[in-house]
């Protein structure tokens, strides 16, 4: 009945032995070398993105695609794209406003395009096609930020931290309103 979470474990009364104690910094090290020297890009905490995700409560999250972009729950499809925010800074380079229009029409398409990808892809396994097509996940990423600040006239660093914040709060609220418009 093990499912790799020890919560549900715990949950349903069965015991967990405790073989020794170590220090959190010696634990740490040794994964991080072990990361390090596996090529793994980085360290996921499962338990925070399960807290963060908005699926937590009906298909929790337990592992990653295989380049550890995407936690994904059982059966689940890493389905990515991008829109290139450098496209969206126009004018001179230093002076160049940003096309907040522009942003939320490509946003809404490819959250469209996204979602339309789920349907016409040919799923290798029965259970990946049933997740997905129920749960219709979809991860729009950026690539151009530092081209776009650049353009933009601001630091990388302080100087851009709360357009940063506003701006991928503004993709975010878009890409929330396109998926509810297509699940409406």
């Amino acid at each position: 009945e093990w499912d790799g979470n020890i919560w549900n474990w715990i949950d349903k009364g069965y015991p967990v032995k405790k073989y020794a104690t170590v220090k959190a910094r010696d634990l740490w090290e040794c994964i991080i070398e072990s990361a390090w020297a596996s090529a793994e890009p980085g360290v996921v905490f499962l338990e925070r993105a399960n807290k963060e995700s908005n699926s937590w409560y009906f298909n929790p999250l337990n592992g990653t695609n295989p380049c550890g972009e995407q936690p994904l729950p059982d059966h689940g499809v890493c389905l990515l794209g991008h829109i290139n925010l450098s496209r969206f800074a126009h004018g001179p380079i230093g002076k160049a406003k940003v096309d907040w229009d522009g942003i939320a029409r490509t946003v809404r398409a490819a959250v469209r395009f996204l979602d339309d990808v789920i349907d016409y892809t040919p799923y290798h396994l029965k259970k990946n096609e049933e997740n997905q097509k129920s749960e219709r996940r979809i991860g729009m990423g950026t690539l151009g930020l530092g081209e776009m600040l650049i353009r933009l006239g601001k630091r990388y660093g302080r100087d851009s931290q709360w357009f940063v914040d506003e701006l991928y709060r503004f993709i975010a609220l878009e890409a929330y309103k396109a998926s509810i418009d297509i699940a409406e």
